[in-house]
């Protein structure tokens, strides 16, 4: 019973930690997709054109079919090489601008968090199972501090590391 109440807070931590990143890569597959369907179904005239050096393109494409320019991802229909220009007829991608932009906040906020970790999750992730010590208290000493905002006692035991007594 212990074994699988474990595994299932084992997945529950895993989901929670792999969920949103699972989500994120299936949601920009799904706006691919459609973006995909919809350029098949634009007329070159309904496109946004854009003409742009071939080092300028180079730098900016992400794929094949797609390239980020001025911070906005653009799905690419076709291109056109002219000289030393090419001239690009692309869709601007809103949906996949928004689903970048909610993954970056949701990661710059999570690294801007400077708040301490809490001392009862420390102490959690600090418990190691397996060897057990036995201790024997001869004596026992109370500090306690005392001021305008809080009381603080602090209370130690002496250990003397030994095993229990046999028999």
């Amino acid at each position: 019973m212990k074994r699988v109440a474990v595994y299932i807070f084992l997945l529950i931590l895993a989901t929670n930690l792999v969920g949103s990143y699972l989500y994120f890569g299936v949601r920009m597959l799904q706006i691919h997709d459609e973006k995909r369907a919809e350029l098949k179904t634009k007329d070159l005239s309904e496109l946004e054109v854009i003409t742009l050096s071939i080092k300028q393109f180079r730098k900016a494409l992400v794929e094949d079919d797609e390239m980020e320019l001025n911070n906005k991802m653009y799905d690419i229909a076709r291109t056109e090489t002219k000289g030393n220009s090419i001239i690009v007829y692309c869709l601007h991608d809103v949906d996949e601008d928004n689903l970048l932009s909610l993954l970056d906040s949701i990661l710059n906020n999570s690294s801007k968090d400077k708040k301490p970790v809490p001392p009862q999750l420390s102490q959690l992730l600090a418990i190691t199972p397996g060897a057990q010590n036995f201790y024997y208290s001869n004596s026992t000493a109370v500090i306690s501090h005392t001021t305008f905002y809080q009381t603080t006692i602090y209370q130690f035991d002496v250990a003397i590391d030994s095993p229990p007594p046999q028999g």
